[in-house]
């Protein structure tokens, strides 16, 4: 591991590799030191990486300034300049588009702004994480305020080491003393620059909506839900006040109804040894050291539904479900639709998902009054991208875009939210409209394509398969600085996923593509 340590300080220093390995010498393995000598290694190795995070954000900086001064001495486009900058940092240093420009966002204000704190990280007595919530913080305040709580701040960590939140609450206090009134103009900003609705926490089948609102619109939209929920309770619904919630607000913003799943709802008689209990025979406290399991989330199921008097019900309502327009993607490498394995699904916009997921989904959404396509989808017995959905006679006879996305299922350059199916080579240039030469792009990745810097072009791939791959290319995209960066397309049925059994063999995808219809 230490090797490695080495070889990055070798690449960021410009140093000989053998020269600066004789200097530094070899660090001993952990086991050779005492609890004491290692608490002092660790305390070393926080210190080194603060100390690497500060210079390089004094380079991510330099980067930002030097690459808006290139691209206005090469008469780049008013409305490019400089925007190629978050990518080609995210692409360095394998984070999203956004993470990327909030890093270059921070380091820069942190360098122009924020000088004494950035020259103690490192030194043990303020870390980068702590100088970010402090550029966050003092973001509302005009540059000369800014450096005077820097300065005031730096004091205070040289009097004391400050951990980031300690340094965060310090910024708060130094920030209303310089301006009083930077409290109330940040209200007016976060109420004016909403952050909107986003998905998030996809894990285990489920997933949260978050929407980031003014406060009296927060309160209005939960207060509706929960009045209308807390009525249909009283009016005799079964379901809890959470999943009513849930529910309601499900159909609201859908504006399709719920409808309940067919068969008999799951029996509550028993969880872990818990039988159904009474008001008046409530089951034991779990004990307060235990770790919470069954029995504590159906004691906190039952604290929130039952009332004075209720006896609460030996099973739970029927699940209810939205009637979904579901297009299923049954790869050859698992069949897991068929029973055939258990190999994880994927979920379009969601990621993925276990097998029994995926066949609830698609029994529910059946049961339901949905509508269920089961479309068939083979990818390379090598690494798992697709090369042809249901056959590769209908393949460009409509379902181009739906290929594509299938296909590349992010952006193909920076792995965020697809925007549009662009020509590698430009149409206007001759490229033809193919799946050979499409590819699925983010809105930024989109814009800086026609950067004069930047040229994409695709590549074969493998040998023996050029005839199926030539439909699922990997895509080059070479960078200003001329950096390149090859980006095959994910496997189909997402990261981590297995690659495809070929001996499967032709029967078996004759047989799925024939369900496929």
């Amino acid at each position: 591991m230490f090797e490695a340590v080495l070889d990055a300080l070798a690449e960021a220093t410009g140093c000989d590799r053998a020269t600066l390995s004789a200097v530094v010498g070899v660090a001993p393995a952990a086991d050779e030191l005492t609890p004491a000598e290692l608490m002092e290694r660790i305390g070393a190795q926080e210190r080194l990486a603060s100390a690497a995070q500060a210079v390089q954000a004094r380079d991510l900086a330099a980067f930002g300034a030097a690459r808006l001064a290139q691209d206005r001495v090469e008469g780049v486009p008013e409305h490019l300049l400089g925007r190629t900058a978050v990518i080609e940092v995210g692409l360095r240093l394998r984070v999203a588009p956004a993470t990327a420009c909030g890093r270059l966002a921070d380091a820069t204000r942190a360098v122009a702004d924020h000088p004494q704190l950035l020259a103690l990280v490192g030194t043990g007595r303020v870390s980068m994480s702590g100088l970010r919530r402090v550029t966050s913080v003092t973001e509302i305040l005009t540059p000369s305020q800014r450096r005077l709580v820097d300065s005031e701040l730096a004091q205070d960590a040289l009097r004391a080491a400050l951990s980031p939140g300690q340094l965060e609450r310090a910024a708060h206090r130094r920030v209303l003393a310089v301006d009083p009134g930077a409290a109330a103009r940040r209200a007016v900003v976060a109420r004016r620059d909403r952050r909107g609705v986003r998905l998030g926490d996809p894990v285990d089948g489920v997933a949260g909506v978050y929407a980031t609102l003014r406060a009296e619109e927060a309160l209005a939209v939960f207060g509706s839900l929960d009045r209308t929920a807390r009525g249909m309770r009283r009016d005799g619904d079964g379901r809890s006040i959470d999943a009513l919630l849930a529910d309601l607000f499900v159909e609201r913003v859908t504006g399709a109804r719920l409808v309940p799943t067919a068969g008999p709802p799951p029996s509550w008689t028993s969880v872990d040894g818990w039988e159904p209990w009474t008001w008046s025979n409530p089951p034991p406290w779990p004990p307060l050291d235990a770790d919470p399991g069954p029995a504590d989330r159906a004691w906190d199921d039952w604290s929130r539904s039952a009332g004075a008097g209720e006896v609460v019900s030996a099973h739970r309502a029927p699940e209810r479900r939205l009637p979904l327009h579901l297009e299923v993607q049954v790869v050859i490498s698992a069949a897991t639709l068929l029973g055939i394995d258990d190999a994880p699904g994927l979920l379009r916009g969601y990621g993925a998902v276990s097998a029994d997921v995926i066949r609830e989904i698609v029994d529910d959404a059946d049961a339901s009054g949905g509508r269920t396509v089961l479309r068939g989808l083979f990818c390379d017995p090598a690494d798992g991208r697709l090369l042809a959905m249901d056959s590769t006679a209908r393949l460009f006879s409509g379902g181009l875009r739906q290929f594509a996305l299938n296909r590349d299922q992010l952006c193909r350059l920076s792995g965020g939210r697809i925007v549009d199916v662009d020509h590698v080579h430009e149409h206007q240039d001759g490229g033809p409209t193919s799946a050979a030469n499409g590819q699925s792009l983010g809105k930024l990745a989109h814009v800086v394509k026609d950067h004069p810097g930047i040229t994409v072009r695709t590549t074969n791939g493998l040998a023996g398969l050029d005839r199926l791959r030539a439909h699922s290319p990997d895509i080059v995209w070479t960078m200003p600085t001329g950096h390149t960066y090859v980006r095959p397309p994910p496997p189909v049925l997402g990261e981590g996923s297995q690659p495809v059994d070929a001996s499967l063999g032709e029967r078996h995808l004759r047989s799925l593509f024939a369900l496929a219809g």
